[in-house]
Parts: structure tokens; C-alpha cells; sequence
């Protein structure tokens, strides 16, 4: 598990552009599996 900086940081050190990162990323590991989210989009939720 990569926090959003932890992700950034492996893109930014890794040698090629970001869709050859990817690239690499799916062979690697298939999929890159992402959970967005903040309090403003909770509140929002719970207060419906």
C-alpha cells in the first residue's frame, strides 16, 4: 500500500515518463488500485 506521496515519489525517481511507468506498473503488478477521498466528501455524505 503507497500512500499519494509515496506514489509521486516512486514515479518521480523512476527512470522514463510517466506512461512508461505504468507500463511498468501493469506488468508488474496488473493494476494499480487507488481509494480517494476527504472529509469534505464524508461530511457531505453523512449529512444527506
Amino acid at each position: 500500500m503507497l500512500s499519494e506521496e509515496m506514489l509521486l515519489k516512486e514515479i518521480s525517481e523512476f527512470d522514463g515518463t510517466v506512461d512508461e511507468f505504468l507500463l511498468y506498473v501493469e506488468k508488474r503488478n496488473g493494476y494499480i488500485e487507488a481509494q480517494v477521498g476527504n472529509d469534505d466528501c464524508i461530511t457531505d455524505y453523512i449529512n444527506k
